[in-house]
């Protein structure tokens, strides 16, 4: 059993447990829709940089199943002038992460884009976050964004962000996907199959031993 010097202790943690969760509970109240305003005005602050006169949702648009890794978000402007896109990706020269925003008009043709995020260990001034590296893109679609002349030096990451972009159009529908390279044949009926199609009415699978060549299994 409890005595009276043990139980007074614990009812005062647990009015103080009381209060404390009470005042927690009430500057949450107050707080969290300021917390949530701030965040809506930083979202909408980032999209109206690439697309000043747009009007977006709080909330980016659901991505498609088929949404290439380096789309992050979408925002659909409302009005009809075209789509904001946010990418990532880690292509780039070190492997670290490098963020940019684009926006693409109802035409097909960039905006404005924007290098939001790069940690390569040397950075360029231009392609620094809010450098005028984007800058080069504007008026690109998805069949000249790969030509774009930036003068940027780091070609690995200059074609990570390259291969981003293209990604953002081809989510877009204003490309079409890249063909997946096919798989190299594996197995002997699959060597059979490739080779008939070289040659017309090819083909037998033959052992042979070549002498000195070591590296020749069999003929067709």
């Amino acid at each position: 059993m409890f005595k009276g010097e043990n139980v007074k202790p614990i009812a005062v943690l647990t009015v103080i447990c009381v209060v404390v969760a009470a005042l927690l509970a009430a500057i949450n109240t107050v707080t969290g829709p300021m917390i949530e305003e701030r965040k809506n005005q930083a979202i909408k602050d980032s999209l109206l940089l690439v697309m000043p006169d747009g009007e977006f949702a709080n909330e980016s648009d659901v991505l498609r199943a088929d949404a290439p890794k380096t789309v992050k978000e979408v925002y659909t402007e409302k009005n009809g002038k075209g789509y904001v896109v946010v990418l990532s990706t880690n292509k780039g020269y070190t492997g670290k992460n490098i963020g940019m925003t684009v926006a693409i008009g109802i035409d097909g043709k960039i905006i404005k884009a924007v290098i939001t995020q790069n940690e390569e260990s040397i950075v360029p001034a231009d392609l620094k976050p809010g450098g005028s590296y984007g800058d080069s893109y504007i008026g690109a679609d998805a069949g000249t964004v790969a030509d774009v002349v930036t003068g940027a030096t780091g070609k690995y990451t200059e074609k990570a962000i390259k291969d981003a972009l293209k990604d953002a159009f081809t989510y877009l529908d204003f490309a079409e996907p890249e063909p997946e390279e096919p798989a190299l044949p594996r197995t002997d009926d699959e060597i059979v199959s490739l080779a008939g199609s070289f040659v017309e009415d090819a083909v037998s699978l033959t052992d042979v031993t070549l002498e000195g060549k070591d590296f020749a299994k069999r003929v067709y």
